[in-house]
């Protein structure tokens, strides 16, 4: 879950032993939009979607924005979850200035024009994929960072960054089940596998060497892992 093509390079090593269902979230991918993207709406949309196609669901995957929802899920219907990269807030008295310039930027209609620019510009692209992904990334996975982040409707990137900001775009200890299962790259600039001690030991993994998109980067080692931890 977040959007479909994240993962073009774990499909092979699933779809042998399990039925795959690959969802575009709202504002994502090819997906219709959402008036307000919230957690809360991500949820319902995605909870219905799952009830419409009327199929057994026994293991959710979500990667980072994709892991807060699918958590919050599989409270609904008790099922395994494996939660790849989910970002971790941090408080941070910087954190009340930097959310009352972007509500300025954003009432005076500026925001939407820089995110609009960001996202279509190549060297942004090029900074937040060696960012979140890594410096010896292959071609494929860059195509995949560069169309979705322009795929993905400016309204929704806006709408994140104040969940993010109020603090709303992570994962709460309630959240967490003894079916949660938590993979993280070594070197992921937001997410930090220590942040969920609540998950039980055996049930936390980190993938050496990779960063936000350790199913892209280190899929070989992602795809063993992930398969041991739905098996297990």
């Amino acid at each position: 879950m977040d959007a479909s093509n994240n993962y073009l390079n774990n499909i092979d090593a699933f779809k042998n032993d399990f039925n795959l269902i690959l969802i575009d979230l709202p504002g994502h991918g090819l997906s219709g939009e959402l008036d307000k993207y919230t957690i809360e709406n991500y949820v319902t949309t995605v909870t219905k979607f799952l009830y419409e196609i009327n199929v057994d669901v026994d293991i959710i995957i979500g990667h980072s924005l994709g892991s807060i929802i699918a958590s919050k899920i599989v409270k609904k219907i008790n099922n395994k979850v494996i939660l790849v990269g989910p970002p971790k807030t941090k408080s941070g008295i910087w954190r009340k200035g930097l959310i009352f310039l972007l509500r300025f930027l954003n009432a005076i209609r500026l925001l939407p024009i820089i995110i609009f620019v960001l996202k279509n510009s190549i060297v942004f692209r090029r900074f937040w994929s060696k960012l979140m992904i890594s410096n010896d990334t292959k071609s494929l996975n860059n195509k995949i960072t560069f169309d979705n982040i322009k795929l993905t409707k400016t309204k929704a990137i806006i709408d994140s960054i104040f969940e993010i900001f109020e603090e709303k775009f992570y994962i709460r200890d309630e959240d967490i089940t003894d079916q949660t299962c938590v993979i993280v790259g070594g070197n992921d600039p937001v997410s930090e596998l220590d942040s969920y001690d609540k998950v039980e030991s055996r049930n936390r993994f980190e993938v050496s060497g990779s960063k936000h998109a350790p199913n892209r980067t280190s899929a070989e080692e992602f795809n063993r892992i992930a398969v041991e931890g739905i098996k297990g």
